[in-house]
């Protein structure tokens, strides 16, 4: 994750705030196929989640 962020920060110039956005690992860990239908659709599913938890939390 270091040299993620290092390289969002000096190519990128992404600041502080744009990295405490970032979440990792994406997808659900549960779904573990390696097929990319089922990556995609774990994304997905995570960033439901994601929408989902946020709503409530306002």
């Amino acid at each position: 994750m270091a040299r993620f962020r290092q390289r969002l920060s000096s190519e990128g110039g992404h600041d502080a705030a744009a990295f405490a956005r970032i979440k990792t690992p994406i997808a659900i860990t549960e779904i573990t196929g390696k097929e990319p239908a089922t990556i995609a659709v774990s994304v997905a599913a995570d960033l439901l989640r994601t929408f989902e938890q946020e709503e409530r939390a306002e």
